[in-house]
């Protein structure tokens, strides 16, 4: 009877260090990170159900060693804020060429407003980063 908790245990722990794992993910949001633990949890009960459903120590093994594989294949879809920043970018892009278009005004007037365009970027890039 010690065989199936043994299996079972080390799913929990394999779990646990891959939720840690998820935790530490650059970039993503904390909704992109829970959609990643759902389908850690997901592995997990799948993984025990298995075990549960095993009747020989082979079957406990190979269990354990799929639901292990499944649990550490799962991934955060990291695309929220990379997708911000894109967005940003293609604005400050379209900014910059509206700003070569303003007549009148001298190079330095335009390198200055182009200056405020970037760092407006870098203040918003920040912010994304942040969140």
């Amino acid at each position: 009877v010690v065989k199936k908790d043994e299996a079972k245990t080390a799913i929990d722990k394999a779990a646990e260090a891959k939720k840690a794992e998820i935790d530490q993910t650059p970039n993503a949001t904390d909704e992109e990170k829970a959609a990643a633990k759902a389908k850690v949890d997901e592995a997990v009960n799948n993984a025990k159900a298995s075990i549960d459903q095993a009747t020989n120590n082979n079957g406990v093994d190979t269990a354990k060693s799929e639901g292990t594989d499944a649990i550490n294949h799962v991934q955060p879809v990291v695309v929220k804020k990379d997708e911000a920043k894109v967005a940003i970018n293609k604005a400050a892009e379209a900014k910059k060429a509206e700003i070569d278009q303003t007549p009148n005004a001298t190079d330095e007037e335009k390198a200055a407003a182009k200056a405020k365009v970037d760092e407006a970027v870098t203040t918003a890039k920040n912010a994304i980063d942040q969140a």
